[in-house]
């Protein structure tokens, strides 16, 4: 059967002129590399955990994933975010949008500050970069551990930190150091986990580079006064398209110039490129004072490639459609085919078809036959 096919392909070939072969090749490079972009698209689609935990938690399906970041000035605090909180509860509630069951969440949150700390070990001490966390930072950033466990804002213990592999060594000297103390302006810290760092070209031009260690949030609060709130990420109900921002502007009074929201859910779709493609000189040049965290840099990097990706494959695919219907248009005006002609058409698929379910019902038998 397939060399029955090879020979009826090499035939149909070897009667088109060079010029009709040459457009046969183009369309077949064309149709592959379309299907390779489409394959790339999705591949960076899936590439970033922090952007998915509307895939994981629900595929997608009535929920969306929101960021909200923050400048520095604001000082947002933790009463803040529970106004937040209480606000969104009670706007969702009103309009009869409540949990499946009681042991059911109704959306989840978390939220995150930025500072600088000096650890202390049995080796030597370090600077380091340092991530105050609250509420389930770890679900919608699940870092990689190499030992321990996450922490979150309902443990008990709350000195408690998160190390690199890196800033493990360096301060004993091993990585596998969970359950061990280090010292935090005179106070020891529990090591809870230790978690593998991503690093690459990508990795370090997001800032994701140096030594980065985890507290919650309250803890590094004591240690550096005045550090206020930077992100605020939630996941909650969408039941209709755009929802979810909606009701979430509802519940911050910001000023434009003083937060950032972003539907992380949406933002690697056609649409939201598309937008970023007629916006993107304005995102590049900057002018507020809000401090974007790795994963947000690391994320606009992404849409940047994928946007790229996602233009080359529309061209691609208009070009296709625009030869192929010229070549339809050239068809009709020189065959003008009638009724008849797509009758024998449909005829021919049919024949076609049934051909090629007796083909694959008599494989099938063979198959019986030699099992």
């Amino acid at each position: 059967m397939t060399d029955s096919f090879g020979l009826k392909m090499l035939s149909f070939f070897s009667k088109l002129g060079w010029k009709k072969l040459i457009l046969w090749v183009l369309n077949i490079c064309a149709v592959t590399a379309l299907i390779i972009l489409t394959i790339v698209l999705q591949a960076g689609r899936n590439s970033l955990p922090e952007q998915l935990l509307a895939k994981r938690w629900a595929d997608n399906k009535g929920v969306s994933q929101i960021s909200l970041f923050l400048s520095e000035d604001l000082l947002v605090d933790r009463q803040n975010v529970k106004q937040i909180r209480y606000t969104l509860e009670k706007s969702l509630e009103s309009q009869s949008i409540t949990p499946e069951s009681p042991s059911a969440r109704l959306y989840v949150d978390a939220y995150a500050s930025f500072g600088e700390l000096s650890l202390k070990g049995p080796k030597k001490s370090m600077s380091v970069t340092a991530i105050g966390t609250g509420g389930d930072f770890f679900l919608f950033h699940p870092v990689e551990l190499t030992g321990g466990n996450y922490f979150s804002e309902n443990d008990v213990m709350q000195d408690v930190v998160l190390l690199d592999e890196e800033t493990a060594w360096q301060l004993y000297g091993a990585t596998d150091i969970v359950g061990k103390d280090v010292e935090i302006a005179g106070e020891p810290y529990r090591v809870a986990g230790v978690y593998k760092r991503e690093q690459g070209k990508l990795e370090t031009m997001a800032g994701s580079s140096g030594v980065t260690v985890f507290l919650p949030y309250e803890r590094l609060e004591t240690l550096q006064d005045g550090t206020g709130i930077a992100v605020y990420e939630i996941l909650m109900p969408n039941p209709v398209k755009g929802f979810a921002v909606e009701e979430l502007k509802k519940c911050v009074t910001y000023e434009e110039s003083d937060s950032i929201m972003i539907e992380n859910t949406t933002r690697f779709g056609y649409e939201a490129l598309y937008r970023l493609f007629k916006t993107r000189a304005n995102r590049t040049m900057r002018t507020d004072d809000i401090i974007l965290p790795y994963w947000e840099n690391l994320a606009r990097v992404k849409e940047e490639k994928l946007m790229e990706t996602a233009l080359l494959q529309v061209m691609l695919a208009a070009g296709l459609f625009v030869y192929w219907f010229v070549m339809l248009m050239r068809f009709v005006v020189t065959h003008k085919p009638t009724k008849q002609t797509f009758e024998r058409i449909g005829d021919y698929i049919k024949t076609f078809t049934r051909k090629r379910k007796k083909v694959k019902g008599e494989d099938v038998q063979n198959e019986e036959v030699r099992f």
